[in-house]
């Protein structure tokens, strides 16, 4: 999957063998699934396979479907049919993925169910693009949301098992368990801690930590071209371009979900910001107590807010004692802070900052590389003009 196959044209459609060879089994189950949920209602009944191009394949096995562990309602739900197919890869196919690849293939390919968005999906990009692309943060947040199927904000053991990443995962549950007190299902919050224990015991190199979880979402077939434009499009170091405080006042207005005008340490602590803002609550808060009108009514009131005029002067007091006025490190460390945070941009630039941008990106574009063949020993080397 590191490399992609010529694509076929559109009119002469993918063979049985490019599409066992390329596409995972398990999207394929739950391709099939959702193709032959007509009515969009989670289950799948026997009339359903009944009159699909794959009752000849599937209708001689509804009664297992329906007699193992279904409760004979009449009808299979997401997980109990990837369940079935579990059970047929493990005494069928003794685990073997080739093998139940090609039979997967085979009931795609018999009932006529078009799976050309998963070929390309599958094939566009290589696990070392993927580590090369994204901070592996960005990922593990990716990876939840793709994972958190019925969209609780919590992963249970049955998602992560009947899941592509049910592999990678599944031998450290009773770690990520033992982190959440055993109560059954991991959080959030959790898994990013969890993930942060990985980074700090195991990995600790940014490069290797970003090739495991890139490794995660590649041999789990987690589609990422959503957040792969989004990622695209500005670079942290050409955020760092930007003026400062109008990127601060942009984190702040992304972070006050409920638009009520103040921060509340949930709405940080909530936040992909956290790592970077949470820390530094307390001094937000006795900041600009002491600072602000310190024998006011208008005094902080040590209510557990922030409201907008009180986060730009702790931005403030950041850019006069930490970084000495300086603006091009200010902004390098709020860049930071919205690339990790995974906050959106591209939709909110000012018209001077599109010009800023486009004014690095033309400069990017004629930079040309002249590579020039110096004796040994000469200070010289490859160097880069403009032109």
């Amino acid at each position: 999957m590191a490399s992609k196959e010529t694509a076929p044209k559109e009119e002469e459609g993918l063979t049985q063998e490019q599409i066992a060879k390329h596409i995972p089994w398990r999207m394929l189950v739950d391709r099939v699934f959702v193709t032959l949920d007509t009515d969009c209602n989670g289950f799948i009944e026997k009339k359903e396979i009944m009159y699909s191009d794959c009752k000849a394949t599937l209708l001689p096995h509804w009664e297992s479907m329906h007699r193992a562990e279904h409760r004979k309602t009449g009808h299979v739900d997401r997980v109990e049919w990837t369940k079935f197919f579990e059970g047929i890869w493990e005494k069928a196919y003794m685990k073997d993925n080739t093998k139940m690849g090609k039979f997967c293939a085979g009931v795609v390919w018999n009932g006529g169910i078009d799976v050309t968005d998963l070929w390309n999906q599958e094939g566009c990009v290589s696990k070392q693009q993927i580590a090369e692309r994204f901070e592996w943060k960005t990922l593990t947040s990716h990876i939840f949301q793709t994972l958190d199927t019925d969209f609780n904000g919590y992963l249970s053991k049955e998602e992560i098992k009947f899941s592509d990443c049910a592999t990678a995962l599944m031998p450290h549950w009773d770690e990520m368990d033992q982190e959440t007190k055993k109560d059954g299902h991991v959080d959030y919050e959790e898994w990013n801690k969890w993930f942060d224990e990985i980074f700090k015991k195991k990995r600790k190199v940014d490069n290797e930590m970003r090739m495991f979880v890139a490794g995660v979402v590649f041999d789990g077939g987690i589609d990422v071209s959503e957040i792969w434009d989004e990622e695209g499009q500005i670079t942290q170091d050409e955020l760092a371009l930007l003026p400062w405080k109008e990127l601060a006042d942009k984190i702040f207005v992304s972070l006050d979900v409920d638009a009520s005008g103040f921060l509340s340490k949930d709405e940080i602590k909530m936040s992909d910001c956290k790592d970077a803002l949470l820390p530094h609550f307390g001094e937000m808060d006795q900041y600009t107590r002491s600072a602000r009108f310190p024998n006011s009514m208008l005094n902080h009131r040590r209510d557990g807010h922030v409201d907008r005029q009180e986060w730009n002067t702790w931005m403030d007091g950041i850019w006069k004692k930490t970084y000495k006025k300086d603006n091009k490190k200010m902004s390098a460390f709020v860049a930071k802070i919205i690339y990790d945070g995974g906050i959106d941009m591209s939709g909110d630039l000012t018209e001077d900052e599109k010009r800023i941008l486009t004014i690095h990106e033309a400069k990017l574009q004629t930079s040309v590389p002249v590579h020039t063949n110096q004796a040994a020993g000469s200070d010289e080397g490859c160097q880069c003009v403009m032109q």
